[in-house]
């Protein structure tokens, strides 16, 4: 337990590749960590503390962050290869600035609008519980892709250039889809979403889950159906 004002300083006598910083749910938890001069880091677990911005710049050799806060805004670091953003307070994320990423975990955010299309070598795909209602995930060709966006405001959802979806799985339940675009999928599941029978997509799909789909709103009782 830190006494006066709460401040650690951590000295090392070698390099510091692996930094465990990690707050129980229901301890005080870090409010602010600077690892600017641990140039040598190359993978950082801060989860479960109360940090709202952090500065990865100068981690050049950095390639896994575990960072489940409650951060506003991040400073990335492109040689970061497995990124985990879960349960924080973003409303926007560039991919530009981690272009060699291969596991993204951005679940529970509040993000609407998101551009994946620099990330091209991604494999692992957590987007849930973000109010998403627009994204763009390029030409990924990774293998056995695995695409999880789960209970978010997608109307449509354009997987057509995401040859890697052939073998892999896509989880998109709970949205507002009346489209779906792609080439061939291996495992889907498409359930509570706005489908009809004319729109669910079947071919080209090995394994596919579609019921239930969210209640039909019908404008004219007189109609037949």
């Amino acid at each position: 337990t830190p006494t006066g004002g709460g401040h650690i300083k951590v000295y090392a006598t070698g390099p510091i590749v692996f930094f465990d910083c990690i707050s129980r749910i229901d301890a005080a938890g870090v409010t602010e960590l600077d690892v600017t001069r641990a140039t040598d880091l190359e993978e950082l677990n801060a989860n479960g503390n109360k940090l709202t911005t952090l500065d990865l710049s100068k981690n050049t050799k950095m390639t896994k962050a575990l960072l489940n806060n409650a951060l506003t805004s991040v400073v990335l670091q492109p040689a970061l290869t497995n990124l985990n953003l879960q349960n924080n307070k973003l409303t926007s994320f560039d991919g530009t600035q981690v272009p060699n990423l291969k596991t993204l975990y951005l679940s529970n955010n509040s993000i609407s609008t998101l551009d994946l299309s620099h990330n091209t070598s991604l494999a692992s795909v957590y987007l849930l519980n973000m109010g998403l209602t627009s994204i763009n995930l390029g030409a990924n060709k990774t293998s056995k892709l695995y695409l999880s966006v789960n209970n978010n405001k997608l109307t449509t959802l354009d997987l057509t250039e995401l040859t890697g979806l052939e073998q892999g799985r896509l989880f998109a339940m709970n949205n507002e889809l009346t489209e779906v675009k792609y080439t061939a999928i291996g495992t889907a599941n498409l359930s509570k979403n706005r489908l009809t029978l004319a729109t669910i997509p079947t071919e080209n799909i090995k394994t596919l889950t579609y019921a239930p789909q969210k209640e039909m709103e019908i404008s004219d009782i007189d109609k037949t159906i």
